[in-house]
């Protein structure tokens, strides 16, 4: 599971885990925002098919953002690893994953000693999450 990675491309994918919670929040709130937004100004008609210019006008809107397109791919991304992590029989990949890039609260050797696992395994583990990840991202085969 564990591919080569360049260094540029494992600090991006550490940086979204460490935003993932962030990011899936901003997605969820420009999405939101997209949806609930009202016609702009002036363009108020008195049209039978206004509802359907402003629907359709949202959906545009949705499909067409590529930074709502970008958040979605890397959330997408990000919840297939822990789909796939939560599933290995090493449950304690999983509370890895959870507790260096969701908790963020423990340092790399605290969370090998609350897992009971040598350093060496805990940095195995995390390249393993790590690759998992920028596998599904797209950024290594």
């Amino acid at each position: 599971m564990a591919k080569s990675i360049s260094k540029a491309y494992y600090k991006y994918v550490e940086h979204e885990l460490y935003n993932y919670i962030n990011t899936k929040q901003e997605y969820e709130e420009l999405r939101e925002d997209i949806i609930l937004s009202s016609p702009a100004p002036g363009s108020e008609r008195v049209q039978s098919s206004l509802l359907s210019d402003e629907t359709s006008s949202k959906a545009i809107k949705l499909t067409a953002s590529t930074r709502l397109s970008t958040m979605h791919k890397c959330i997408c991304s990000i919840e297939t690893g822990i789909r796939i992590i939560k599933n290995d029989p090493e449950p304690r990949k999983y509370e890895l994953l959870r507790m260096k890039y969701f908790d963020g609260k423990y340092t790399d050797i605290g969370i090998a000693q609350e897992l009971n696992i040598s350093r060496e395994t805990y940095y195995r583990w995390k390249r393993q999450i790590v690759s998992l990840v920028a596998m599904y991202m797209g950024l290594i085969d």
